[in-house]
This record gives structure tokens, C-alpha cells and sequence, in this order.
């Protein structure tokens, strides 16, 4: 049997867990889209990783997996957090002066920077890119900025919010599982509505 907590309890621990979220932690975030991972995205992750395991910076740098930052064709993607720097078609070789420049002293390194097509002019922010800049995500707008495959993350930014809304006035309680994650909202068969269980996830 799986524990169970109220609606309201689930709302107070995706309080309690945005309340960790730390807007100028140092993060790499490596795009985990299709596109990113047939030029070696998960390659480029773990060279960030052995290399900040290696510089004993695991307290002070992070590097996590996002969903598609949608420039495919610049993959794999890299962008640096909190400054948003933005890499493109980043190679193993690369990590090791991004870490140091970028991450750690808040230097974008100039030859990996985006160059316009147009202009010629290098851009150093993803929010600055033509492609970006005339984009405004609405459903996927924390792609770039959240795991897909880390439940925590996504509740800790609102997930589940709408669905637990939607559900607060019919008593429903949310079941979880032992590390945390929601596996279904039920009514626990209550005579006033039949079983309204439902999987989203597992």
C-alpha cells in the first residue's frame, strides 16, 4: 500500500521544495533532446561531471540533463545558469575551459559563442539569439531549465499544480511513492464518486 497525503499536504511540499530552489546556483544544463543526444549530449554530461568531480567543485557546480532547447542543428547545447551563456555544438574537449572560464569565473569562452549569421556580431545569451528571441514558450518554457526524467524538479516548479487544482474540491488525496514521487491522484473509492484514480507516473 502506497502512502497517501491530502491535496493540500502535496501543495505545501511543492512549497517547501520551490522554497529550495536557488536562483543563482552555478548549474551546466546540457540539452537531452533527440537532436542533442545523436551529436553525444550524454558524452558531453559526464565529461562536465568527471570534470567537476575532478576539481572537487561537486558543492559548488551542478550539471543536469534538460529537456530540447530546440536548436538541434547547434547540438549538443550547452547553457551555463545562472548568466544563461549559451554554447553551441559543444565537444568534450571544450569542457574543461568552459568549467574554468564560464562557470567558475563568469567569462563566456569567445570562440564558442554563437555567431550571427547576419551580422557576424558572437552572442553570448540564449535569450539574445535571433532563433530565441522572437519565441515566447508558453507550455515549454522550463525546458531548458529542468530535468524531465527528475520528479523533484518538476514539482518543485509547479508540477502537478494544475492537476491539483482541478482536484482539491473533490477530496482527493495524492499517493506516493517511497522517494517522493506522485504515482496517482485517487478518491480512494469513496460512494460520492466511483475509483478516479489515475497514473502519472511510476
Amino acid at each position: 500500500m502506497q502512502p497517501e497525503m491530502s491535496i493540500e499536504s502535496f501543495q505545501q511540499r511543492q512549497r517547501e521544495l520551490a522554497s529550495h530552489l536557488d536562483p543563482e546556483a552555478k548549474v551546466v544544463t546540457v540539452c537531452g533532446g533527440t537532436g542533442c543526444g545523436a551529436f553525444g549530449a550524454e558524452g558531453i554530461r559526464d565529461s562536465f561531471q568527471e570534470e567537476i568531480d575532478r576539481r572537487g567543485l561537486q558543492d559548488q557546480v551542478s550539471v543536469k540533463t534538460t529537456g530540447c532547447h530546440g536548436f538541434c542543428e547547434k547540438g549538443p547545447v550547452v547553457v551555463t545558469l545562472p548568466e544563461q551563456v549559451f554554447c553551441p555544438s559543444v565537444r568534450s574537449e571544450d569542457v574543461p575551459e568552459i568549467l574554468e572560464k564560464t562557470v567558475v569565473n563568469g567569462e563566456p569562452v569567445e570562440r564558442l559563442l554563437y555567431e550571427d549569421p547576419v551580422t557576424g556580431s558572437k552572442i553570448a545569451n540564449d535569450h539574445d539569439l535571433p532563433f530565441y528571441s522572437r519565441q515566447q514558450r508558453q507550455v515549454f518554457r522550463l525546458n531548458g531549465v529542468l530535468d524531465p526524467i527528475d520528479l523533484q524538479d518538476y514539482v518543485s516548479r509547479d508540477g502537478y499544480a494544475a492537476a491539483a487544482k482541478a482536484l482539491s474540491r473533490l477530496g482527493l488525496a495524492v499517493k506516493v511513492s517511497a522517494d517522493g514521487g506522485i504515482t496517482a491522484f485517487t478518491d480512494r473509492g469513496t460512494k460520492q464518486n466511483p475509483e478516479i484514480a489515475f497514473e502519472v507516473c511510476v
